[in-house]
């Protein structure tokens, strides 16, 4: 009876440390030893099974030839596997055909998430004052200040989040559209955009906006024809100058779309800057036009549709 009690034990030993049901003669094996570069610097508690399976093992046998193997869980004596799912630096005996080995592992819960967003104005000062906002599936998951260095930092699971600012100071936009973060890119500096207010003209056409390049906000407080506005813009060099308005942007109120008549030589109208694919979204207008040095050109834009009155919108003039 008790060497029926030692066979077992022994047997079941066998398959808990190393299957051997299924290996080699156990005299067979003289070493085993892990290849360091198999080990991966911290296993993640969610791939435990994968990342153990992943590290590898040489084994000498007595007649010189070796073998390598991956690790099977099953190498690993139990208790040394249960620890393995607690996070920390764990040291752990690995076992195949009665030779063993020491292994050290680190696991953690979850990589560290930081998020960093940068806010500054164009000199690369801080703008104190900006909030950001992680968004997923339009919800607020995180907003923070911006700490002494201009960063706003949340720790957040991985995933991808829209990015959007809130609190930014008069005279400054950012296209809050634009920016989204993944566990690939935890890094962002986003640097706030100035725009302009008209200071010359009335919007007739006898005394149109006078505008520049860059941005300028402009406001309507009437509909569709009636609350047309004349513009004028004097190129200083010569080349290709883009039109376009931004009407989803932190200076609109609400929906508003924008329209275009760009006024060419003869005083008849060009209205092909409105189509859709000429711009970042269906209600706003982008327009291109050779302009020469020196030379006045006239533009009216009305607003066709607005959510809110007075409606307001980016206009920009680039080359």
């Amino acid at each position: 009876m008790k060497k029926f009690l030692l066979i077992t034990v022994i047997t079941l030993f066998c398959l808990v440390m190393t299957g051997c049901s299924n290996s080699k003669n156990k005299n067979e094996v003289i070493t085993i030893s892990i290849i360091e570069e198999t080990v991966p610097e911290y296993i993640i508690l969610s791939d435990l099974d994968d990342k153990i399976y992943n590290i590898q093992i040489e084994v000498t046998y007595k007649k010189g030839n070796k073998e390598v193997l991956n690790l099977d869980k099953n190498m690993i004596f139990p208790n040394d596997f249960e620890k393995l799912h607690t996070p920390g630096v764990h040291q752990v005996t690995v076992s195949y055909e009665y030779v063993s080995t020491s292994l050290t592992l680190t696991v953690i819960k979850r990589l560290s998430n930081y998020y960093n967003v940068k806010v500054v104005y164009p000199d690369n000062t801080i703008a104190t004052d900006v909030v950001v906002e992680w968004k997923a599936n339009g919800k607020i998951i995180a907003a923070k200040n911006l700490n002494e260095n201009g960063v706003a930092v949340a720790d957040l699971d991985p995933g991808l989040y829209d990015i959007n600012l809130r609190n930014i100071p008069d005279g400054y936009i950012v296209f809050n559209n634009l920016y989204k973060m993944d566990e690939d890119n935890k890094d962002l500096t986003i640097t706030l955009i100035p725009y302009s207010l008209i200071a010359n003209g009335n919007g007739s056409s006898n005394n149109p906006y006078v505008i520049e390049d860059g941005y300028c906000k402009v406001s309507f407080d009437t509909l569709s024809i009636e609350g047309l506005k004349y513009y004028s813009f004097v190129a200083e060099e010569s080349g290709v100058y883009t039109l376009e308005s931004f009407s989803n942007t932190n200076c609109s109120n609400g929906h508003v779309d924008p329209y275009l008549m760009f006024i060419l030589g003869d005083g008849s109208f060009d209205k092909s800057g409105n189509t859709n694919e000429n711009a970042s979204n269906s209600y706003d207008f982008k327009y291109s036009f050779e302009a020469e040095a020196g030379k006045e050109y006239k533009f009216i834009v009305f607003i066709s549709t607005a959510q809110n009155l007075p409606a307001e919108t980016l206009i920009k003039i680039s080359k």
